[in-house]
């Protein structure tokens, strides 16, 4: 039976230790055993230095002296187990077991690790018998009896780091308000090992500074952290950092005073915008003791007009022109002695002063307001030379680079709107101008319509149209004087549906509307096929005279649709017109004739009108010409009208009166030019004239030779009493006869003197031919007598 019990027994130890599973153990204070398994119950704790888990370093910041300080952990305590126990020792990271491995105690030394694994793990393996109850496995026995179980388990301990010695705190020491700056340490302490050795946590605190969030910060195994400083620093403020689980004592880092930025005020104008119109400003800046301060011009083109720049009490004046820019105005620590610091490597630092344009009332757009697509130059006057923002309507853009000038190149698109230019400064967005810019109509075509020529008469649909054009708000057209749209369609469209009266043609026309401007007109002319002409008329219409140079005026009813007439006179007379009349000179004959006329223009002719007239007058009038002789010698002629019943007869010499009556004698022996003797006859009755012309061929001198006229001359003439023939050359007989115009001889008389006197004084008034005969030659000469 003792022998089945132990069987028994030894197997149910075994099956009772491998069904044991891990428990959770912890040692006595302060030294924690933070995980492990078995059945045992364990308490180590460190019996040299620290009562803790902490090992310390000598000098961490040296890994050439590799030296720690060596402490002992031993087991306080151990319940659950009978029997006979055995102990082993092992760690890992960051430290070594000096000497034994087993026992009840271990002694352990902190080393640097290459691979940062500082911290370390101290683990106890422990073997022995527990007593454990188990029911009675051999009936008939009941109950449960005790058997020794053979257990083993495992406990460990996390040992962190301790330093003699900590590097202090890597930071700027001189920080500026709202600025974030990075602070660190060294890294001392590690982070995990494989085996899951807890974190090492770096505790960073403040004094008196004003930090965004809450503190404490923790940043965990980093031995770096960054803090946005939200206040000015005044000097002798303070951050901290605390290293590790095992290092209770902080280190500190303190501040000096921040070199605080320089305050300036430019004089008039705190908003910071400056119209284009002030060419010129006055900054001050507060001058603080223990800083100085110098001033540098950001813009080439500004100069200095008071001050320097080495700042004095009362500022810097600044020629400016129209131009932004920047100012600087530097700060520094007075070398000759100051509690303030910065942390820029110039030991300066800088206040910008942006210099920002406004355009003012007085600047303005100049440029066309109205164009067609093309490309205009814009510029603003007076010259703003400060960047500029343009916002231009949709298909208007700036030619070039230079985006934000004051004199820009601006194309507008074949599909640009009409709209604003606004403009403003980069830098004060509010100044803005704004300009209402417009884009003309493009240029009209040529109208179209299926025929320009009408149908006299039609009143027939007719379909004008023109291509459409851009930039447009509608179509305006003109129709000839008559002429209407058609009922219910468009009449500001491209394309327009008119009825014409059927009287008249005339000028379509259009033009496209614009916002700005009108496009040109486009015009087509509209003709009607002319009309046949009307009765034709003449003036005068009664009686019409022969062989005068007088006139006779055909008419016809002018038709509007005409541009020209055409004009056949039959032989009537001779005239040229292309017009609704015609002056016509008579032909002097009373016809009758043919006269035929029509109408034309562009579209065609009209068939002619055709009219039979009829000259009235006093029928043909003949002139009989009869020479008159006296003393054998021809000395002029008698010209003789035919008789008209009723008439008067008015003679012309050369056009110019000379008597009345049927007949006239005409003498002109003196005169070797032949004449035109024209007779005017007119009827007492009906009114009308005919003439009738004949030329005078009467040669003066036959009968009469030049050399007998050069010798005699004939004097007074006219004369009363008597005249005195001279004969001028030798001779040798000569005779002078004197003759009535009937012929009768009323003196006679031979004379060989030089110069004979004639006694006239028994004749009546009147005209006398005196015959002169020297040698042989005879010459007459016409005297007139008048007492």
């Amino acid at each position: 039976m003792k022998h089945t019990l132990t069987f028994w027994a030894k197997r149910c130890a075994l099956m009772l230790l491998l069904s044991l599973s891990a428990a959770f153990v912890k040692a006595q204070a302060p030294i924690v055993v933070e995980q492990g398994f078995g059945p045992a119950t364990v308490v180590i704790t460190a019996t040299t230095g620290s009562s803790d888990a902490c090992i310390t370093y000598a000098n961490p910041t040296d890994q050439s002296n590799n030296i720690g300080q060596n402490k002992t952990f031993s087991i306080a305590s151990i319940t659950g187990l009978s029997g006979s126990i055995t102990y082993s020792w092992s760690i890992e990271g960051g430290a070594t077991i000096v000497g034994s491995t087993t026992g009840t105690s271990v002694t352990v030394k902190p080393t640097i690790q290459t691979n940062r694994f500082n911290k370390a793990r101290l683990y106890l393996n422990y073997t022995g018998t527990k007593k454990e109850s188990v029911p009675n496995p051999c009936p008939p026995y009941t109950g449960n009896i005790d058997v020794d179980v053979a257990t083993a388990g495992q406990v460990f301990v996390d040992l962190y780091q301790k330093f003699e010695y900590i590097d202090p705190i890597v930071g700027e020491a001189c920080i500026e308000k709202d600025k974030t700056y990075a602070f660190s340490i060294r890294d001392m302490v590690s982070g995990n090992i494989n085996l899951g050795i807890g974190t090492d946590i770096y505790t960073w605190n403040t004094t008196s500074i004003d930090l965004v969030g809450n503190q404490p910060y923790a940043s965990g195994d980093n031995s770096a952290i960054a803090f946005d400083f939200t206040s000015s620093i005044n000097g002798g403020e303070q951050i901290f950092v605390q290293v590790g689980k095992c290092n209770s004592t902080s280190i500190a880092h303190t501040f000096g005073k921040n070199l605080p930025v320089a305050e300036y005020e430019i004089d008039n104008y705190l908003a910071g915008c400056i119209p284009t119109s002030v060419g010129q400003i006055h900054i001050t800046n507060s001058m603080k003791t223990g800083i100085v301060y110098r001033w540098e011009l950001g813009n080439s083109n500004y100069t200095f007009a008071s001050g320097s720049n080495t700042n004095s009490q009362d500022g810097i004046t600044v020629n400016i022109g129209t131009e932004g820019g920047t100012i600087y105005l530097y700060s520094k620590a007075d070398p000759a002695g100051s509690d303030y610091c910065t942390s820029a490597a110039s030991g300066e630092i800088v206040e910008v002063i942006q210099i920002k344009r406004s355009l003012d009332e007085g600047v303005t757009l100049s440029g066309p307001t109205c164009v067609h697509p093309g490309t205009y130059n814009y510029a603003l006057t007076p010259n703003v030379n400060t960047p500029l923002n343009w916002e231009l309507p949709y298909g208007w853009t700036i030619d070039g680079a230079n985006q934000n000038a004051s004199n820009v190149s601006i194309t507008v698109a074949e599909d640009a709107d009409f709209g604003v230019i606004s403009i403003s400064t980069t830098t004060c967005p509010g100044d803005e101008i704004d300009v209402n810019v417009y884009v003309r109509p493009d240029e009209l075509g040529e109208i179209s319509t299926a025929n320009v020529c009408l149908t006299n008469g039609s009143t027939a649909e007719v379909v004008f149209s023109v291509d459409e054009v851009n930039h447009t708000t509608g179509y305006v057209w003109t129709l000839p004087a008559g002429w209407n749209f058609k009922s219910g369609t468009a009449t500001d469209a491209a394309e327009i549906t008119v009825i014409p009266n059927g009287t008249n043609g005339g000028t379509v026309s259009v033009y496209a509307q614009g916002n700005c401007a009108n496009s040109n007109t486009a015009s087509i002319e509209i003709k009607l096929t002319p009309t046949t002409p009307g009765t034709i008329a003449r003036d005068p219409s009664g009686c019409i005279n022969k062989g005068l140079e007088d006139v006779v005026t055909f008419t016809v009813t002018n038709d509007p649709n005409a541009t020209s007439y055409t004009w056949d006179l039959g032989g009537s007379g001779t005239g040229s017109s292309t017009a609704n009349s015609i002056v016509v000179t008579t032909s002097g004959t009373g016809g009758p004739y043919v006269v035929k006329v029509r109408a034309n223009n562009s579209c065609g002719s009209s068939a002619d009108r055709t009219s039979v007239v009829s000259f009235a007058g006093n029928g043909t009038v003949n002139i009989t010409r009869t020479d008159l002789i006296i003393g054998g010698t021809k000395i002029g002629e008698k010209l003789e009208a035919d008789i008209v019943a009723s008439s008067t007869y008015q003679w012309f010499r050369d056009g110019v009166f000379i008597t009345n009556g049927r007949a006239i004698d005409i003498f002109d022996p003196e005169d070797p030019t032949p004449h035109d003797y024209c007779v005017v006859v007119t009827s007492n009755t009906s009114g009308c004239i005919t003439r009738t012309c004949i030329q005078s061929g009467y040669n003066f001198r036959v009968g009469s030779s030049d050399e007998a006229n050069a010798k005699v001359t004939v004097y007074p003439n006219p004369a009363a009493n008597n005249v005195n023939v001279g004969i001028t050359n030798t001779f040798k007989s000569a005779s002078i006869t004197v003759y009535a115009l009937n012929g009768a001889v009323v003196y006679k008389s031979a004379t060989s003197n030089v110069i004979t006197p004639v006694d006239l004084s028994q004749l009546e008034n009147g005209m006398y031919f005196v015959a002169v005969d020297v040698d042989g030659d005879k010459t007459m000469h016409k005297v007139q007598v008048t007492k």
